[in-house]
């Protein structure tokens, strides 16, 4: 997505043309407006509450450049314990696109691998937002594009892969929200939007939209809420530039934005009201400090603004933020050389050059994360999904939980297991039906996720097999080796090695070989 750009604060005189605008806005959309969607926004919470969803980088690095070489799994948590407020996120966005560079098909699968690496928290509850991209690899920047576009979308061209994506979420059958086509099409996208190439029409994005959602329908899939957003750019502040790509109220579940801080936090205030007068709720898609318009203590500042209006603004109902460093590549040796270092050099950033650099934890001093943290902790902001259509009554909100091993820049570590033989085939044995209490422990493990302020972890005792989520011996577990626990299920344990490089989570079997031990969460 392009982001980055010059600090485009609204003034007083925009502010006021705001209010002009936004008639301008609605009377472009009054011809939608008009129509009744045929069934109410899947997934939409009470007025007054929102999703806190958040993008955490799925796949793992040792290049020091990407400024985090943690697994995924320890990032997340780490995001969990000391950004969300000890929640889990509602919603991780999950970008894909639908063609590899050679141009072979990129099927659901390969999404569903993305989306498996997240499931082990919260059980399994976290709603994926899939960004489904039609382009032809990911540097659709690199002149010229020869890739798929939305006018061969609105052809038919792809109708084969489409449909066979769609039979494939249909077999997943659990909720997802989905940005097909393009999301930011009013960006400059050579493969979806006029502006970004001069051989497409407003009529091949709505076309391409509108024949993927049919072809969904068709195939009788239930289960997706499409998403609409634009991105805040110079035009969207006087809401003139998105309403034309307006597929229909027919079409589109949710709609929104996606902005980051070279916008006051009221330049979504144009797409709102657009949103509200389509009666959809409203789906901040991406959110963001680190567009490298504002020192650190001027995007504190921002971050407070942006929960100030979600929290005025009750049809804003599902909230994603960025957390992801930008053009780490461009990285340099002496660029780096200034950069804070923290958890035993594990991350760095810049302390005063956010450009690129979304992170809450780059804040330089600043508090990001204390900010964000407080923030969210609000009831308002939920970790689950309300299932169905039209929600009326408020969600239960579910408990703060402690996932794979967390940490800080101080943390003490574990004991570190010993290597690992190489793994077999064998497959790994039938849960049992009832749980086996490990001895010493005289009662059942407790629910997973019971207390916010405790770590659940096993010890082995003696050897024991260590099996794939693939149902693969990974390795024996040996005695005086730590697991932290993910998930209790069935009398097995999902846990992680703590001390391993790999985010490989494991089941171990809940029997007289392990013991079942409750610490205090770091």
């Amino acid at each position: 997505p392009a982001r980055l750009g010059h600090c485009r604060l609204i003034s007083p005189a925009v502010a006021l043309a705001l209010g002009v605008a936004l008639v301008c806005l609605l009377l472009a959309g009054s011809s939608s407006s008009a129509q009744v969607a045929t069934r109410p926004p899947l997934y939409e919470p009470p007025d007054g509450t929102a999703y806190a969803g958040m993008f955490v980088r799925m796949w793992d690095s040792d290049d020091p450049r990407i400024g985090d070489t943690r697994p995924f799994a320890v990032r997340l948590q780490d995001s969990i314990d000391h950004e969300l407020g000890g929640k889990p996120p509602a919603i991780m966005l999950v970008p894909t696109i639908w063609q590899w560079e050679s141009g072979a098909p990129i099927p659901f699968e390969n999404t569903l691998e993305e989306i498996r690496r997240f499931e082990a928290f919260n059980g399994g509850q976290i709603v994926p937002f899939i960004k489904w991209n039609a382009q032809t690899g990911w540097d659709v920047a690199r002149q010229p594009y020869r890739g798929i576009t939305a006018h061969d979308v609105a052809q038919g061209k792809l109708d084969d892969y489409i449909r066979q994506y769609a039979r494939d979420v249909r077999a997943y059958g659990r909720p997802l929200f989905i940005s097909p086509v393009c999301a930011e099409f009013n960006g400059e996208w050579p493969t979806c939007s006029p502006n970004g190439n001069a051989a497409l029409t407003l009529a091949d994005f709505i076309g391409a939209w509108r024949r993927t959602v049919d072809l969904f329908r068709a195939e009788g899939v239930t289960n997706v809420a499409w998403v609409w957003n634009p991105i805040t750019q110079e035009a969207t502040l006087n809401g003139g530039d998105f309403p034309p790509f307006y597929p229909g109220d027919d079409y589109v579940d949710w709609a929104g934005l996606d902005m980051y801080d070279s916008e006051a936090p009221l330049a979504l205030e144009p797409a709102y009201q657009f949103a509200v007068a389509h009666g959809k709720p409203f789906f901040l898609g991406e959110w963001g400090i680190g567009s490298g318009a504002l020192a650190p203590p001027q995007e504190r500042a921002w971050l407070e603004g942006m929960f100030d209006v979600f929290e005025t603004h009750p049809k804003i109902k599902a909230v994603v933020y960025y957390n992801y460093k930008q053009q780490w590549e461009q990285e340099t040796p002496v660029h780096m050389a200034e950069h804070v270092y923290l958890y035993d050099g594990q991350v760095n950033y810049h302390p005063n050059l956010g450009e690129g650099d979304s992170r809450l934890l780059a804040d330089g001093g600043a508090g990001f994360r204390s900010t964000f943290a407080q923030r969210v902790a609000n009831p308002r902001y939920l970790a689950t999904i309300v299932s169905g259509v039209g929600a009326t009554a408020s969600p239960t909100l579910s408990p703060s939980v402690t996932r794979p091993p967390t940490q800080t820049a101080t943390a003490t570590p574990q004991p570190t297991p010993a290597s690992r033989p190489t793994a077999t085939s064998t497959p790994r044995p039938a849960p049992t039906s009832t749980p086996m209490v490990p001895t010493p422990t005289p009662t059942t493990p407790p629910a997973f996720g019971a207390a916010a302020d405790v770590a659940q972890w096993l010890e082995v005792l003696e050897e024991t097999s260590a099996i794939t989520q693939d149902d693969e011996v990974a390795w024996d577990a040996q005695p005086g080796e730590w697991y932290r626990v993910v998930l209790v299920e069935d009398g097995w344990a999902l846990g992680y090695a703590d001390g391993e490089s790999s985010d490989v989570l494991v089941w171990i079997k809940l029997d007289e070989r392990v013991l079942f031990v409750e610490l205090p969460a770091e």
